[in-house]
């Protein structure tokens, strides 16, 4: 006890214990400061944002203090307006909170183009310029007329569609062909394995046939999903025999489990 009392007097060893325990004291805050700022340890997943819309997201993120950002709108006819397609971090990447997340959202108000008039067209230069107007060849129906896959009538929701009508990109136009019963046509069946439904429905129309029901099976489970489905059976079969009739069906069957699809 008297060696203590005898440090204390000291008037230098008084004032170098003092100024350790000011260190000391400085270091501690220090380090609870940082990880305070930091927030140590304190990472979360990033939730799924997916198909959600932005009203839910909003909500999700206050939650869970975090920031969002939308940086791009596309259109996917498919999906809600307004609801995210695609996100970065990733769904369950560790974040720490106050971070933004940045998102890819449907467009709120889907953009809409003028129909071109293509009656008088035969059936590969009318898809062509719907197609360059951001459009698609629906059903294909025929009916008697001097030349075979003449554009006869464009039609949406079944009534006839003038030219210059604003419609939603990507619709489907319908379209009415002529067929010279006098010099009877066939086409071939071709094969749509291992494509996705858009250009499966796409390359039947070049074919003059439909693309009839499209089946997906319990690997698909969202519109994501069926964007990048396959198809791993179709029927009929494909055929290189020129002998089926004009307009006829072919249902094809989609698949995201790559051990269906034939290689």
């Amino acid at each position: 006890m008297e060696f203590l009392k005898k440090i204390w007097r000291n008037d230098y060893l008084r004032n170098l214990i003092y100024a350790i325990c000011g260190i000391a004291v400085l270091v501690a805050l220090t380090m609870v400061f940082l990880k305070l700022y930091t927030r140590h340890g304190q990472s979360q997943p990033v939730p799924d944002f997916k198909g959600l819309t932005l009203n839910e997201v909003y909500k999700i993120a206050d939650a869970q203090s975090l920031r969002i950002e939308v940086t791009d709108s596309i259109f996917r006819q498919t999906l809600e307006p307004g609801s995210v397609i695609e996100q970065n971090p990733k769904p369950n990447s560790l974040v720490k909170k106050n971070r933004k997340i940045f998102l890819v959202i449907n467009c709120l108000i889907p953009k809409k183009v003028e129909t071109p008039n293509i009656v008088g067209f035969s059936l590969r230069q009318g898809k062509a310029v719907l197609e360059s107007k951001g459009l698609k060849v629906g059903k294909i129906s025929y009916r008697p007329d001097i030349a075979t896959n003449n554009i006869l009538e464009q039609r949406y929701k079944g009534l006839n569609m003038l030219p210059n009508e604003k419609v939603i990109i990507n619709t489907e136009i319908d379209l009415v062909l002529g067929y010279n019963n006098n010099f009877p046509e066939y086409t071939s069946i071709p094969s749509v394995l291992r494509q996705n439904a858009n250009a499966a429905h796409s390359n039947l129309i070049n074919a003059s046939l439909n693309c009839g029901r499209k089946y997906y099976d319990s690997s698909v489970k969202t519109a994501e999903d069926s964007l990048s489905a396959l198809v791993y059976r179709q029927n009929p079969a494909a055929k290189s025999a020129v002998d089926t009739p004009l307009g006829a069906t072919v249902d094809i069957y989609l698949t995201t489990d790559q051990t269906k699809i034939p290689k």
